[in-house]
């Protein structure tokens, strides 16, 4: 599945270029004209899930000072031509600002998923015919440690039983999200696993968490929600689980001495910070522009497995480009 993340120099796909001046996306804060590829032709993605989807550019504004050059993984994408993720908006709750298809909504849980409709939202979309292929990642603030239920599964509060119910109300949550959007017709879900904050600096950074064994705990819940989601996946038609391990070990394989090295630009992984040399944002969570990019050429490899569009990796000057660097 990364195979074609270890591409060299990619032809850029055949589309239309719009040079703007980045207005719709940054609500006014673009000082410098970037270049969009407006490619209603690529495959239309719909998206159901959190944080780490909601765009950067929306409502929640991240990056701070430097939020003109802060974009995810779907926005890398959408800018380049490489999926469709519908117009630019205000959609009201739970999109709010953003793309058309874009359901996915900072601090959402699989429960908020269903009560605040994102699911139903979609499906209307996709019976509509307007979605090729749906993204759906959630349930990873579950586990976060910024929230009480991580504290009580490391010190062993939360355990046998109650942390089994807590494990089966995320799966029977994410299960209705897939059945919905695929009732009438079995669109391709891509199901992706969740991550593991026991790797992140969040976590290995805070002394309260200095314990490998309690943190293996929470690891262990991590992975028995990912094992349930295998074998929903396997369960459904079209269903095809993204491995976010695959994600981390293809990062983790590429580091040099604690850096990624895109295009000449090191980037540490471990560090926190806005300014875009840092892997992760001055929220101490979210991943920053540059390896927000190389995660967007890895979930292309999945979109083309999904729905065979033969869709080009970044390269990595695109990526620097959206950064700023």
């Amino acid at each position: 599945m990364v195979s074609k993340l270890l591409k060299g120099v990619i032809p850029a796909i055949a589309i239309a270029v719009l040079a703007v001046s980045f207005w719709f996306v940054s609500r006014g804060l673009q000082t410098a004209p970037i270049e969009v590829r407006i490619n209603e032709n690529a495959l239309h993605l719909g998206i159901l899930g959190d944080s780490a989807i909601d765009e950067y550019q929306g409502t929640d504004h991240r990056g701070g000072d430097y939020h003109r050059t802060t974009f995810n993984w779907l926005e890398h994408l959408v800018i380049n031509g490489k999926v469709y993720a519908g117009t630019w908006g205000d959609w009201g709750e739970p999109r709010r600002v953003g793309y058309e298809y874009n359901w996915a909504r900072s601090a959402a849980t699989p429960d908020s998923l269903i009560a605040e409709g994102q699911h139903t939202g979609l499906a209307e979309q996709v019976a509509a015919g307007q979605i090729d292929v749906v993204f759906l990642s959630v349930g990873g603030i579950e586990f976060a440690p910024y929230r009480e239920d991580y504290l009580r599964i490391y010190d062993g509060r939360l355990s046998g039983d109650a942390l089994q119910q807590k494990i089966d109300g995320i799966i029977a949550d994410i299960t209705l999200a897939v059945d919905t959007v695929q009732t009438g017709k079995a669109v391709p879900v891509l199901l992706a696993t969740l991550g593991n904050y026991n790797y992140s600096p969040l976590v290995q950074q805070d002394s309260r968490f200095a314990d490998a064994d309690k943190r293996q705990r929470v690891t262990d819940a991590i992975n028995a929600t990912n094992a349930a989601l295998a074998e929903l996946a396997a369960s459904r038609e079209n269903v095809i689980l993204v491995d976010q391990d695959l994600l981390l070990k293809y990062l983790l394989d590429n580091f040099q001495d604690g850096h990624l090295l895109v295009g000449g630009e090191a980037v540490n992984f471990y560090s926190i910070g806005d300014e875009p040399h840092n892997g992760i944002l001055g929220d101490g969570i979210h991943p920053g522009t540059v390896i927000a990019g190389v995660m967007a050429n890895f979930y292309i490899d999945y979109l083309n497995q999904a729905f065979d569009p033969d869709i080009d990796p970044l390269t990595d000057e695109e990526i620097l480009a959206l950064a700023g660097l």
